[in-house]
């Protein structure tokens, strides 16, 4: 059983401000399992909550079970690499003009963060965020791009990317 944090406590995003104070006013919410283990947990809307009952769904159909434990609830993620969900997207961003430094972020983070979901992101995912954009803009600076084949730390699913956007 997973109980919420109590508003007094340190906030689970790790800022140091009282839970109450921080996460809670927003969309997303802090539990405690019952081995102490603090969770994060974000609010879905109807749409959310469809999608997360289709893709149960399809594990059951490719497992033939209910998923479990650490089971993702994605079953498609079996067939589908982080490395593959990078390079795609990495290649999807190319092709829509997506600005490197977005690009280089997502790459190092594994997050998407727009104006508009900012709110919804911990104040950690944000620093984070927000460093891989200074650290892209810093190295352009120094006339290095992160995301060049020769010597980018993401260089090996960038390859198409380069291609697409010269």
């Amino acid at each position: 059983m997973r109980a919420e944090l109590n508003h007094t406590e340190p906030c689970g995003c790790g800022s140091g401000k009282r839970y109450g104070k921080c996460c809670k006013k927003d969309r997303l919410s802090y539990h405690r399992d019952g081995r102490g283990t603090i969770h994060k947990t974000i609010l879905l809307d109807e749409r959310g909550r469809a999608a997360v009952e289709d893709a149960n769904s399809r594990f059951h159909e490719v497992f033939g079970r209910k998923p479990q434990g650490k089971d993702r609830v994605l079953a498609d993620g079996y067939a589908y690499s982080p490395d593959d969900l990078n390079r795609d997207t990495l290649k999807a961003f190319a092709e829509a003009g997506v600005p490197r430094e977005i690009a280089y972020a997502f790459s190092e983070t594994g997050l998407i963060i727009s104006a508009e979901s900012a709110a919804l992101a911990s104040p950690i995912d944000l620093k984070e965020w927000d460093d891989a954009i200074d650290r892209y803009l810093s190295a352009m600076d120094e006339g290095e791009d992160l995301l060049a084949p020769e010597d980018g730390p993401v260089a090996k699913n960038l390859e198409e990317f380069e291609g697409l956007i010269k």
